[in-house]
């Protein structure tokens, strides 16, 4: 009987979930750890560099050593950490990632890798139950290649890179059905990928401050809320365009625009439906 009170005691009182809370602890080197550790945060450390033991760590769920000095590259035992859900690995500096940093992250839902120095990421192809992905803040010229289908990818923030056209195929957005948030402001790009007007879940696209020459024709999804596209050198906007009529937020300041088109856009960002507290604008 004793005994079996201590088992169930003991079931009892184990942690539904190992947790290691080590933020602000001043660590310059990453800690030993037991392999059960399921969530691990090591923000606003002075960590150096991930050691191969992480591989170890086959339970980990959450990994978070944002704002860190972690520099150069990973491990590629981080790679074959396959129970991972979120990772947040920014502010750090990062410069090249690889294809075996992400080869069994098939659960990972957030992946965070923005103000790093990454000017090449590996494929992200392996993540295909990935919501969101932050890349912004880099030195990438090319968007990451992904999987056939990245059925949950909802939100992609990209700006601020060295991305050309060149990287950004056409196709690229076919892989991305549930999109509804892209922010690839502050790049190279003279044209942006013909596949992304056929998204059918956008919301918002912020692709101001790219050298942009044109966008794709359409049909451009109906759910479009927000439209960003100052400091372009856009010199026609698509008449597709009329058919958003959700659109509440539209910066075209500077974009060589069709008077009808124009006053048709500023007919729609003042519509009176507009969502209480929403904020509509044609700049």
């Amino acid at each position: 009987a004793n005994r079996r009170s201590s088992r169930r005691q003991s079931s009892l009182t184990r942690p539904l979930m190992a947790s290691v809370d080590l933020n602000s602890a001043g660590l310059t080197a990453f800690p030993d750890l037991p392999p059960d550790v399921e969530t691990l945060e090591l923000y606003a450390n002075k960590i150096k560099k991930v050691p191969p033991s992480i591989g170890a760590l086959t339970r980990l769920q959450v990994l978070n050593a944002f704002n860190n000095q972690i520099g150069l590259t990973l491990p590629n035992e981080i790679g074959t950490l396959s129970s991972l859900v979120e990772v947040n690995l920014a502010a750090n500096r990062l410069a090249v990632l690889k294809d075996a940093h992400f080869a069994a992250w098939g659960n990972v839902e957030v992946l965070n890798l923005n103000d790093n120095n990454l000017t090449s990421v590996g494929s992200l192809a392996p993540l295909t139950s990935l919501r969101e992905l932050r890349l912004y803040g880099n030195q990438l010229s090319a968007l990451p290649k992904l999987a056939a289908t990245m059925a949950a990818l909802a939100i992609l923030e990209i700006h601020k890179n060295r991305i050309e056209t060149a990287g950004a195929p056409d196709e690229y957005f076919e892989a991305t059905p549930a999109l509804e948030r892209l922010s690839i402001w502050g790049n190279q790009l003279t044209e942006l990928p013909s596949s992304l007007s056929s998204c059918p879940k956008l919301v918002g696209l912020q692709a101001q401050s790219n050298p942009l020459t044109s966008l794709p024709d359409g049909p451009w999804p109906t759910t479009l809320e927000a439209l960003f596209l100052q400091e372009t050198a856009l010199q026609a906007l698509p008449s597709s365009l009329q058919s958003c009529r959700r659109l509440r937020r539209v910066n075209i300041e500077g974009v060589g625009c069709d008077d009808r088109l124009a006053a048709a856009l500023e007919r729609l960002v003042s519509h009176p439906r507009m969502a209480m507290g929403a904020y509509a604008q044609l700049i």
